[in-house]
């Protein structure tokens, strides 16, 4: 196999940053959602 070319490493360390950055903001949404729903029971 052919070795990447650093411009190559540097597109897929950030397509990788990308969706880790939108996996982490799909968790917060999530886990806000959670946390209304459970005030919302206890109250």
């Amino acid at each position: 196999t052919a070795a990447l070319r650093p411009r190559d490493l540097i597109r897929h360390s950030k397509q990788h940053n990308d969706s880790s950055r939108f996996c982490r903001d799909e968790v917060t949404k999530s886990e806000l959602v959670f946390i209304s729903v459970l005030k919302s029971r206890t109250e």
